[in-house]
C-alpha cells in the first residue's frame, strides 16, 4: 500500500519528501515487509533524498521485525558510513534484532559500541 500511495502522489505531480518516505517505510515495518522497506529506501536515494537517522532506523526496524539480521547489520554499518550517528532508538532496534536471532556476541558488540558512544559525549 505504501508504494501505491507514493505512485498516487506522483500521479498528481506531488513529489514525496523524506518524511513521506519514512512514514511509508515505517508502515512497511509494522507489516514486516522488509523488502518493500528496502525498496523504498533505495527509491528515496534514487530520488536524490539522503536518508537521515530516522529513515535508517525505520528501515532497520522493518528488517528486524522480519528476522533479517544480516540486513539490519548492513544498514547499520551503511548508516555510519554516511556519517549518520545512531540514536538510542537505532541501537534499540538493532539489539532487538540480535536478541530475536539469539546472536548474543553481536548484541554485546553493539552494546559496547553504544556505551562508548555515550561515554564519548560525556567527556
Amino acid at each position: 500500500q505504501s508504494l501505491d500511495f507514493l505512485q498516487e502522489m506522483q500521479s498528481y505531480e506531488i513529489m514525496p519528501d523524506i518524511h513521506t518516505y519514512t512514514a511509508c517505510i515505517t508502515a512497511c515495518g509494522r507489516d514486516a515487509e522488509y523488502q518493500q522497506a528496502l525498496d523504498l529506501l533505495t527509491r528515496m536515494k534514487d530520488d536524490g533524498i539522503s536518508p537521515d537517522m530516522v529513515a535508517y532506523t525505520a528501515t532497520i526496524s522493518a528488517c528486524g521485525n522480519a528476522d533479517q539480521l544480516e540486513q539490519v547489520v548492513k544498514l547499520f554499518e551503511e548508516m555510519k558510513e554516511q556519517n549518520i550517528v545512531p540514536s538510542r532508538a537505532t541501537y534499540s532496534v538493532v539489539l532487538s534484532a540480535c536478541e530475536k536471532a539469539q546472536q548474543w556476541d553481536l548484541a554485546t558488540k553493539f552494546l559496547e559500541e553504544r556505551d562508548s558512544q555515550v561515554a564519548g559525549k560525556i567527556k
